[in-house]
């Protein structure tokens, strides 16, 4: 019985709770998102959370400022390939006037039909 309650809450616990998603899962759905855009180039250097607002049940937005280097490792090997495509090389280029600069943007998240919190729009600055 009590292992049940304790897995009951560590399940809560990683899926965040009623008004929005953990402060490790937005970091973690971040990083994805700028892997996504920048070919794993980037690594995150800080995050931080300024606001969160409970739009409705179903909705919180996230005013978050965060930080990014460029991974060492992984820019050699873009710089080095031989097939590099022209999206690797915008990549590259783009991730390298976002290192080191605090970027600020504004995350909405979603409540799925399953309860889950995802990613329902990203913005540029604050909005």
């Amino acid at each position: 019985m009590m292992a049940m309650l304790i897995a009951g809450i560590a399940l809560l616990a990683g899926c965040g709770s009623d008004v929005g998603p953990s402060v490790d899962k937005v970091r973690l759905d971040l990083l994805d998102r700028m892997n996504q855009m920048y070919g794993g180039l980037l690594e995150t250097h800080d995050f931080e959370i300024d606001e969160r607002q409970v739009l409705s049940e179903d909705r919180v937005k996230f005013h978050i400022v965060a930080s990014f280097k460029l991974d060492p490792e992984r820019a050699q090997q873009v710089r080095s390939s031989h097939s590099k495509t022209i999206r690797q090389q915008f990549a590259l280029r783009k991730a390298g006037t976002l290192q080191g600069k605090d970027e600020r943007a504004t995350l909405i998240y979603k409540r799925t039909g399953q309860g889950a919190w995802q990613i329902y729009n990203v913005q540029q600055g604050y909005q």
